[in-house]
């Protein structure tokens, strides 16, 4: 599952990679699936993939290496912010979905390698941190192709 209310799309983020900041979301899954923890100040190289979202333009991408992946981005992070997300289980169904518009951030130093869950306010509703922001200051493509450091 890709962030909250967010549809990756088909193109390669790493074609409009750019130097300059970009919004990535780290999803709460793939961090606890197979991510390492990071900081602000940190040089990280990903894998992203272009999102449709109001609130980043990638998202981070764990799983992989496969031969169609794009090529990873390499960056600096300059700010992190966890994304909590309130979530409301619709009439009639057993599964939850995204409310929209009902979204925070909280800046942190570090991101996380678990999230919380937030308590229910009832058995119809609930709030959980989804994931990370993080905004990455994008390193131009002469300065990568030096040589990145390993995914974080």
């Amino acid at each position: 599952m890709t962030g909250p209310g967010s549809n990756v799309s088909p193109q390669n983020a790493a074609d409009d990679a750019a130097a300059g900041v970009r919004r990535v979301f780290y999803a709460d899954w793939e961090m606890g699936c197979c991510g390492t923890p990071f900081s602000v100040g940190d040089e990280v190289s990903w894998t992203v993939e272009r999102t449709v979202d109001e609130m980043w333009d990638w998202e981070r991408n764990n799983h992989g290496p496969d031969p169609d992946d794009p090529a990873p981005v390499t960056g600096r992070v300059r700010a992190i912010h966890i994304v909590s997300q309130g979530y409301r289980r619709r009439p009639g169904c057993r599964t939850y979905e995204p409310v929209p518009g009902e979204r925070s951030l909280r800046p942190v130093r570090t991101c996380p390698k678990w999230f919380a869950d937030g308590p229910d306010d009832d058995r119809h509703h609930y709030v959980a941190e989804c994931g990370a922001l993080v905004e990455l200051e994008v390193l131009p493509a002469d300065r990568t192709a030096q040589g990145a450091p390993e995914g974080t």
